[in-house]
């Protein structure tokens, strides 16, 4: 059986669109700056560049929900701000995701969380 190679070709200008693009949403941010674990509150704080932390406990968030202290102790910065990496989970998290839209994994994910977290609302 062959093995076939996909190649995908852009052209110049469509690469200095695509890089123009990334470069205003870095300068528009919000962007990691640092990001840490507090054990004592049981939260993941992300300093920004808009001058200001956001800070969200584990729990709320898919692929970290199970996980143990020590394995978020680790936080590394990653696209140059965009996300956040727990090397010891290898989990990657978009920060603007967080930040801008409050979103924390994916469709069911969020589903299932505000069905057991959120209050329901009488008709």
């Amino acid at each position: 059986m062959a093995t076939e190679t996909l190649e995908a070709e852009i052209s110049q200008s469509e690469f200095d669109e695509a890089s123009r693009r990334g470069q205003e949403r870095l300068r528009r941010g919000p962007v990691a700056l640092g990001a840490h674990y507090d054990p004592t509150a049981n939260l993941i704080v992300i300093d920004l560049n808009w001058g200001y932390s956001f800070s969200f406990p584990p729990q709320r968030v898919q692929g970290l929900a199970t996980a143990q202290p020590q394995q978020l102790a680790e936080i590394e910065i990653t696209a140059a701000g965009l996300g956040i990496y727990f090397p010891l989970l290898d989990e990657d998290i978009g920060v603007q995701n967080m930040v801008l839209e409050g979103r924390f994994g994916n469709d069911r994910w969020e589903a299932a969380w505000a069905a057991a977290n959120l209050p329901t609302q009488a008709a």
